[in-house]
């Protein structure tokens, strides 16, 4: 699962429509490629985001948990932006994750 530098292009241009909100989760072990210096902080940087955590049951997310089961209350209300990586594709019970996405 990845952002790309076509995502990118796309994420900004709703970025540029909806400026509010500081805080991004993302749906996935995220890799960011395809622009310069290719991080989380340079994704944070580019779209001006003050904090950006990765979710996902594999690979080093900043949250390693099952995006199926409820997640903790401390993720409820808290993101402005959630973006998925591609994740949901993977997950059997989808009612479970998107419950979970619009608790965040």
């Amino acid at each position: 699962m990845g952002i790309g530098k076509e995502d990118l292009r796309l994420l900004l241009s709703y970025r540029k429509q909806f400026p509010d909100g500081k805080k991004c989760a993302i749906l996935g072990n995220c890799t960011f490629y395809g622009f310069d210096n290719a991080s989380k902080e340079e994704f944070k940087k580019i779209m001006n985001f003050d904090e950006v955590h990765t979710f996902d049951i594999n690979g080093t997310p900043d949250f390693k948990l099952d995006l199926q089961e409820p997640l903790n209350e401390k993720f409820n209300n808290y993101y402005d932006w959630i973006i998925d990586a591609g994740t949901m594709f993977c997950c059997f019970d989808i009612i479970s994750v998107w419950k979970n996405v619009l608790n965040m």
